[in-house]
């Protein structure tokens, strides 16, 4: 009867620690997963100028994010700015990118 009253005024409970394999063997488990560095954006001039704004494919596996809603992903990107960007009748995300 001492041992429960012990454990349940216990902060922790030592017997609800984890074992296992890993444990014993000494292996820690990767913290966080290695992201690739953020791209700058084009500078507002750039971005504004109205000139050789072009939409143009990238490559299956250049598959990336739309940069302006940030809903989902696409393979067009503008030549100029180097930025992945919708260009759909319902989402026109490339010219509201470059219009003010």
């Amino acid at each position: 009867m001492q041992i429960a009253q012990t454990l349940a005024h216990l902060k922790s409970n030592p017997l609800k620690r984890r074992s296992g394999m890993a444990a014993e063997a000494g292996i820690v488990p990767a913290k966080h997963l290695i992201h690739s560095p953020v791209t700058p954006g084009p500078t507002v001039d750039v971005r504004y100028d109205g000139m050789n704004h072009w939409p143009q494919y990238g490559e299956k596996k250049k598959k990336k994010r739309c940069k302006f809603c940030k809903f989902g992903y696409t393979f067009l990107y503008c030549a100029k700015c180097n930025m992945h960007l919708y260009l759909l009748p319902s989402r026109n995300c490339f010219k509201a990118f470059h219009v003010k």
